[in-house]
């Protein structure tokens, strides 16, 4: 995981404990030996609210989606029509998706309650 990469309010696992950044640069004993990013899975998709549609195996937040395909989530701008679409960005871990979602919607993505 390259430090550069983060915003306050990502999730990482320090001494793998999932944390918070709350502040940046990170603290002195946040190395990379101890600090790790979150791999992106599908049980975590659903935890920040998104909805899987089986039709499609794409998971979909407020007109955003996630296509999961040979193992790979793939975020693209349009899931309904495959000939036209093309994928954005392929996404490995939960702070990339978080800046991305922030970058398209000024919006942080939360964990839904």
């Amino acid at each position: 995981m390259i430090a550069t990469e983060l915003r306050i309010g990502n999730l990482i696992t320090v001494n793998n404990v999932i944390q918070e950044v709350c502040d940046l640069p990170l603290p002195e004993n946040c190395t990379d030996e101890n600090t790790k990013p979150i791999p992106l899975t599908e049980e975590k998709l659903l935890k920040f609210g998104f909805k899987l549609d089986l039709d499609y195996n794409t998971y979909c937040l407020n007109g955003y989606c996630i296509f999961l395909e040979d193992g790979k989530f793939r975020f693209q701008n349009d899931w309904y029509s495959n000939a036209n679409c093309y994928y954005i960005k392929d996404l490995k871990y939960i702070h990339e998706l978080q800046n991305l979602f922030f970058a398209l919607t000024n919006k942080e993505l939360e964990i839904q309650k």
